[in-house]
């Protein structure tokens, strides 16, 4: 079965070309020079070569720095969630099919929301995008420069988003903004370097992609007409198997469900009744998630749900934990623009 387990594409596997060579001794100090060599050469250098980057590249040292840490990963997703990671596969290369057409790019928006007070000057990257940013904790010195398409909606302080995240910004700005949106909405984590390191290159690929996905790598990675993800996982979740990534982790955390209930059981029931309020419709019992929400998608796609549904699920609760509704809602967001988005990927 699928619990507990994870799928990976392949490593390709080379023999070595000196399997059938006798090994010659090798003292530990041999070793050691040429390897100090390579560390002294390296710190020198690649110092150089960071600082020397320029206001063009959009970042600076201090980004730079944060660009080498990891992301807040979830370890207990792989247990509770078949899980398969595809950024490699998009990031390092473009089709020739794409890479000889050149596509009039969709006027398009950047959605931010940030909780964790990340660095948002990466922004400065996209001046001719319109960029919206939930502001909601996080020193000013690391916003995005001023700029008339930048909005900056500062809702730091209000006790209404302290535990509100990244799919309820989302959702605000498919409402606040359902008549008035743009060909492309391009919605992005406050540091989306941690699901896909080329986050850049790979939202100018995308929108050269959107409309009529041609880049081969895309397509393999879910893309479908009107709606590119923009992630390294896709998690699969199964109610009835009870693959539902962390709910169950939200479920044990919450000490005033009753305990007479096993987690599983009490999660399973949670994420569907939290799923149908949502679609107001019956949940899927097979979902594939994009992990992060990050998604790159047409106007069209976002009103083939009226807005009035938005509306609701803007005020369902937040349900086991404060997060069960930013939880499930990962793994609707395909239903809500009319797709089964991700399974593609398990095929």
């Amino acid at each position: 079965g699928l619990k507990g387990s994870s799928v990976t594409s392949p490593i390709s596997y080379h023999r070595s070309p000196f399997r059938s060579r006798t090994a010659a001794p090798i003292s530990v100090t041999m070793m050691a020079r040429p390897l100090v060599a390579v560390y002294v050469f390296g710190a020198v250098f690649g110092c150089s070569s960071a600082l020397r980057r320029t206001p063009e590249d959009g970042f600076d040292s201090t980004a730079l720095v944060q660009g080498r840490m990891f992301g807040h990963s979830r370890p207990h997703e792989a247990k509770s969630s078949a899980s398969t990671d595809r950024c490699h596969t998009v990031v390092g290369r473009c089709s020739k099919k794409q890479a000889e057409s050149e596509k009039e790019q969709p006027r398009a928006t950047i959605v931010v929301t940030r909780t964790k007070g990340e660095d948002l000057r990466w922004l400065d990257a996209f001046p001719d995008l319109d960029v919206t940013v939930f502001n909601r904790f996080g020193l000013d010195q690391l916003l995005p420069t001023p700029r008339e398409n930048l909005n900056l909606i500062n809702q730091e302080g209000d006790p209404l988003f302290e535990k509100l995240g990244h799919e309820d910004g989302m959702l605000r700005y498919i409402v606040d903004s359902y008549d008035e949106l743009n060909d492309v909405t391009i919605f992005l984590q406050g540091w989306p370097f941690h699901l896909c390191a080329d986050a850049r290159g790979l939202v100018n690929r995308a929108l050269q992609n959107v409309r009529r996905p041609s880049d081969i790598d895309m397509i393999s990675n879910g893309a479908e007409d009107g709606l590119i993800p923009l992630t390294s996982t896709f998690l699969q979740y199964d109610v009835e198997e009870g693959l539902l990534g962390y709910a169950q982790d939200l479920v044990r955390a919450d000490k005033s469900l009753t305990q007479g209930i096993g987690a599983e059981a009490l999660a399973a029931l949670n994420f569907n009744k939290t799923c149908g309020k949502l679609l107001r419709r019956r949940c899927n019992s097979n979902l594939f998630a994009a992990k992060g929400s990050q998604w790159v998608v047409t106007r069209e796609r976002i009103q083939m749900t009226p807005k009035e549904d938005y509306e609701h699920a803007l005020q369902v609760a937040p349900g086991v934990g404060g997060k069960m509704k930013e939880h499930v809602l990962e793994a609707v967001w395909p239903m809500l623009w009319g797709s089964e988005c991700g399974h593609q990927v398990w095929h």
